[in-house]
């Protein structure tokens, strides 16, 4: 018997790829509310979460796409105020 195509499991290279982006996001959202925005780094970021700085910028070219995808998965989320967090950086991201 086989499964539609909308169904297809996902390999394991795209799980793990989509694990360590999670992971990525997940400790760059822990960094943005114990630090602010302006005082996080990609090196940072990868150090906390265990993984190289490379692989983060393989995934996120800079701190204002982690921003954008952190915001983009947690937009559903009550009481996660993006903007009072980041007025308290001196900083913020420019607009694409």
């Amino acid at each position: 018997m086989s499964y539609p195509s909308t169904l297809e499991m996902p390999s394991l290279r795209e799980e793990q790829v989509r694990l360590t982006q999670q992971r990525i996001l997940d400790t760059f959202e822990s960094e943005l509310l114990e630090r602010g925005y302006a005082d996080i780094s990609i090196r940072s970021v990868a150090k906390r979460a265990g993984i190289s700085v490379p692989t983060v910028y393989r995934h996120y070219p800079n701190k204002e796409a982690l921003l954008l995808a952190l915001m983009e998965s947690t937009q559903d989320e009550k009481g996660f105020n993006f903007y009072g967090i980041l007025a308290d950086a001196g900083d913020p991201p420019k607009p694409c």
